[in-house]
């Protein structure tokens, strides 16, 4: 179920295609877009979530399932950690705006209360605040565990080339020092020892900031109700500790990953090495 909406794509299927909806207030709800060129053949990590925007020329449909754009997922190759949904957009009026080659048509809809509901709209409008900024930490954290791996990858494949020019040793000990830190980061952040975080053992295999803050979401759209003070401190906390984990990371990338990107150039790896 949701807002289904037609519209014609005439000649060649335009890639700069866009969806937006948005609020009668200009805050955007959704974003939704073709899905790209040679997605079938990048890797199931690096593929973006659908739902896409179909541009067959002629006669298209989608339907707009009232939920705001997802939290982003985990890219970077290691253990796994979805995207989580977006909340219900509330009662109200939306602004759909189809944009694509330098066009644009815009059309309003409005969504309905369902009259079984009763709790009071600014009980509903903290409820979809706390969602969102659920949704929001779990961009954050996705995007922080990213950026982890993606530096460690770097400094594995500095380090292996130092190694076979024979200018290991002076790297030696900062590398390790490196992947410690960040390992120590990510596990804060993300059960490393997992496939990803579904059916996970809790016990032998605890999970990290991630995927509580992930789980909080059900608990908090589990009615048609104001968030409870439990969960506002439950948030605040592993928020906090998301944080934390965050500004570590930065520290190490401004004081330990300097010293190893000064020391690469001070014993002049080079960046590529021919063989032969």
């Amino acid at each position: 179920s949701g807002v289904t909406l037609h519209y014609a794509i005439r000649g060649a299927q335009p890639e700069d295609a866009a969806l937006t909806i948005s609020t009668s207030g200009g805050e955007i709800v959704r974003t939704v877009r073709p899905k790209p060129e040679g997605y079938d053949e990048l890797p199931e990590s690096k593929k973006p979530s659908g739902p896409f925007l179909p541009i067959a020329e002629g006669m298209n449909r989608f339907i707009w399932d009232m939920r705001y754009d997802p939290s982003s997922k985990v890219a970077e190759e290691g253990a796994k950690s979805s995207a989580i949904e977006g909340p219900l957009a509330l009662p109200g009026a939306y602004t759909i705006t189809l944009a694509a080659s330098g066009a644009s048509i815009e059309r309003q809809v409005k969504i309905e209360k369902d009259p079984r509901v009763t709790t009071p709209d600014a009980d509903l409008v903290e409820q979809i605040g706390l969602m969102l900024e659920v949704r929001d930490s779990v961009t954050r954290v996705h995007g922080c565990i990213d950026r982890i791996r993606s530096i460690r990858r770097q400094v594995s494949e500095w380090s292996e080339r130092a190694n076979a020019a024979g200018k290991g040793r002076p790297i030696a000990e900062s590398v390790e020092c490196l992947k410690e830190g960040l390992e120590s980061i990510e596990l804060e952040l993300i059960q490393t020892a997992a496939t990803d975080d579904e059916g996970m053992d809790r016990i032998a295999l605890p999970s990290g900031v991630g995927f509580k803050i992930k789980e909080l979401m059900a608990a908090v759209s589990s009615a048609d109700a104001p968030p409870t003070t439990q969960q506002r401190e439950v948030f605040d906390e592993l928020s906090a500790r998301a944080a934390d984990a965050s500004g570590r990371l930065n520290r190490l990338v401004e004081e330990d990953l300097q010293r190893f990107v000064d020391t690469l150039h001070e014993i002049e790896v080079p960046a590529i090495l021919a063989g032969g």
